[in-house]
């Protein structure tokens, strides 16, 4: 549909008038906005906000400072340690451990085979049970001695009956 010249005109006015009125209520909006930013609460609470961030800032520097601090601490103390891991004196101190423990155990099983050498007569199981112990001549005497005299004392019961009185 083709418009005529007077519906042309028509519309361009009403475009002119609706454009003004637009950019009108537009200019009001940009300058409440303004008028909003500038207004005593707005300014205040702003004030309040760089207060804010000035003290969070300094709490921050001051944090910041801190830890740099023990950052500095800590590697000088991982230095140390591992300096003190890595001592030679350490090492040769571990070392002299193991030398004299092996001096210990040596000395220790050459004892043990002075004492068992003692004992030969209670090595392997007859060190553990009496039936498997080859009984020493004197030891076999006494045992005999004392089987007779059990054996004397159940032959004279008078020899009690004596002994009582």
């Amino acid at each position: 549909m083709v418009l005529t010249e007077r519906q042309k005109a028509e519309n361009k006015a009403a475009r002119k008038v609706r454009d003004r009125a637009y950019a009108a209520r537009k200019k009001e909006l940009y300058q409440a906005q303004t008028a909003a930013e500038l207004s005593e609460l707005v300014i205040q609470a702003r004030q309040r906000l760089r207060e804010a961030q000035q003290f969070a800032e300094a709490l921050d520097r001051e944090r910041n400072i801190k830890i740099d601090s023990l950052r500095v601490q800590i590697q000088s103390i991982e230095k140390e340690i591992t300096l003190l891991q890595e001592s030679e004196r350490n090492d040769r101190a571990h070392k002299n451990v193991s030398h004299f423990a092996e001096v210990w155990r040596k000395t220790l099983a050459a004892e043990k085979a002075v004492v068992e050498a003692r004992f030969p007569d209670l090595q392997g199981s007859a060190r553990w049970a009496v039936g498997c112990w080859n009984i020493p001549p004197d030891v076999r005497a006494e045992m005999d001695a004392a089987r007779a005299a059990a054996a004397s004392e159940f032959e004279n019961p008078i020899k009690e009956l004596v002994t009582d009185i």
